[in-house]
Order: structure tokens, then sequence, then C-alpha cells
């Protein structure tokens, strides 16, 4: 038996799609950052863990066509052409969260003179 979230694996271990690659804190931070619905939010931790759209389908309990409409849909709303594009921008954003826009950790003030004004 397969819940909506869950898949089996090929050892028969049921998984969460994309829970283990990112922490579970960062998907609705992600989501809201992408403009991802939830759905699309789903698609996208199944493509993280490397499922095709049947097994998206079936983690997922909706139609192979509607997966691929997703999928579509995904390219164009992150302006990407395929899946590792698609995998690249989400990680990018995570990156960006973590790391702040700037390549700084998010909220911490930079290390050194850099941009510090002397003292007169």
């Amino acid at each position: 038996m397969q819940h909506r979230d869950k898949v089996l694996t090929e050892d028969d271990h049921a998984v969460t799609p994309g829970r283990g690659i990112l922490p579970p804190t960062r998907w609705k931070a992600i989501a809201e950052a992408l403009t991802l619905s939830g759905r699309e939010l789903d698609v996208v931790r199944c493509i993280l863990d490397g499922c095709s759209e049947e097994s998206t389908a079936r983690v997922l309990g909706i139609s192979s066509h509607t997966v691929h409409t997703h999928i579509d849909r995904l390219h164009r709303k992150l302006r990407v052409g395929n899946r590792a594009e698609l995998i690249l921008r989400v990680f990018g954003e995570y990156v960006f969260l973590v790391e702040g826009r700037d390549g700084h950790a998010a909220g911490a003030v930079p290390a050194g003179p850099e941009g510090a004004e002397e003292a007169s």
C-alpha cells in the first residue's frame, strides 16, 4: 500500500519524495520564492528523487499526462529547458536562502573591512 507522499524503493522501504534532499524547513520557503503551487512542489520533490513521470504519477495519485503538464509549466515558470536545469534552479534557490543573495549567510554581517567606513 502506498501513501500519496510515499513510494516504495527497491528494498521496499517507504520514502517521502524529496524530503532527504533538502531540509524540510526550507521547502516552503523555496516554494514561495519560486512561486510554486503545492502540487508543483510535489512534482519537484519527485524529480529531485529521480522519479520518472510514470513513477511521479503513481506516487502522487495523478495521471502521467497531468505530471507531464506540471513539468511543462515548471519549465516555463522557472525558465529552464530540462530536468537538470530545473534541479539546478531549485538548489540555486536553496543556496540563496541559506547564503543570502549577496553570497553571505542570511542575516550575517560580512567580515573584514569591505564596505566599512573609516573613523576620522
